[in-house]
């Protein structure tokens, strides 16, 4: 019932807002992938939209849509690079698995990941910095809603309050999990840019 609470409180925020709707892709971090590959692995909700991922299902309460949703068998899937770049996205969301840990910085994340984003670079949001990392493990799961707002203030600045981004996904984990955790020294659970 509490949990309901924050979940009804953030979406009505970000309903509030109503921001101009932005197509992403969502891409999934592949470490063998930097500098020389060809196609990546996306996460998209399928065709008969009975699979799809809990971090598209998160990121769209913020008025983004996915440029490849319902248009595979499959919600999991390999797309060419030159196809995302055709697609030109106006965000791309890597979202990444385990990979990044807890024992990370931002900044040794962001080294850690600048490889594969170059992969991007013809992309006109790599060129205007529209590039953020979400870990599936925070967005993917119950608890995502609470990192949709400051997310959004990344995507969105002039709509969405950065500060309140991180009030309510500080709210979140405090009120709604057993984690001790100051959520902005803790990269892994926020959204970066």
């Amino acid at each position: 019932q509490r949990q309901m609470c924050i979940r009804d409180r953030i979406i009505d925020y970000l309903v509030d807002k109503n921001p101009t709707q932005k197509t992403y892709v969502m891409p999934e971090y592949e470490e063998e992938a930097y500098g020389s590959a060809t196609s990546t692995w996306i996460m998209t909700t399928n065709r008969d939209s009975t699979w799809t991922s809990g971090a598209n299902n998160t990121v769209e309460y913020l008025n983004l849509k996915d440029v490849y949703a319902n248009q595979f068998s499959d919600g999991f899937i390999e797309i060419p690079l030159e196809d995302i770049e055709t697609k030109n996205p106006d965000v791309i969301l890597l979202c990444s698995w385990g990979v990044v840990t807890e024992d990370m910085t931002e900044a040794e994340m962001k080294e850690a990941l600048k490889g594969f984003f170059k992969q991007y670079e013809g992309c006109a949001a790599y060129e205007k910095g529209n590039v953020y990392v979400i870990t599936y493990e925070a967005y993917g799961t119950v608890g995502g809603i609470a990192g949709t707002v400051l997310l959004g203030s990344y995507i969105w600045p002039e709509l969405y309050d950065e500060e309140k981004g991180w009030e309510l996904l500080q709210e979140y984990y405090d009120d709604y999990t057993l984690m001790d955790v100051n959520v902005k020294e803790l990269p892994t659970l926020s959204p970066f840019k």
